[in-house]
């Protein structure tokens, strides 16, 4: 995982950016904006094409326990720190492409932003892992 920001700011500027997990509105979005470039809409996908008939979770490659992703969102909810290092990771992400900030991030950076990389880069056990 890297943060996604690293990818789009080579280009200089994203007129769309389409987010894996709201996919679906995403390419809405996106075919509404050639559409209104162009200036007619695009056709509409032939059958078993469009994005929700292409999309496959062939599963994942992480540990099983891993991949619990109602125990990951339990943790990441009750963790300020945890929540507060992944906004320092993906910060460009959050602030650049339109996602909203963990409750732990929304404070002034001030306050945590510098102890949050600190942490990271010193691999600091979670203050408060739940």
């Amino acid at each position: 995982m890297w943060p996604q920001h690293i990818h789009l700011s080579r280009a200089g500027r994203g007129d769309v950016a389409i987010r894996l997990e709201d996919v679906e509105n995403d390419v809405s979005a996106f075919e509404d904006f050639l559409g209104r470039h162009l200036g007619r809409p695009l056709p509409p996908a032939e059958e078993g094409c469009n994005i929700a008939e292409l999309h496959e979770n062939l599963g994942t490659v992480l540990e099983p326990a891993l991949a619990n992703m109602t125990m990951v969102k339990g943790i990441f909810r009750e963790s300020a720190d945890l929540q507060r290092r992944v906004c320092a990771f993906y910060w460009h992400d959050f602030v650049c492409t339109g996602y909203e900030l963990p409750p732990a991030c929304q404070r002034p950076t001030s306050e945590w932003l510098d102890d949050a990389m600190n942490a990271l880069l010193e691999d600091r056990p979670l203050s408060d892992f739940p």
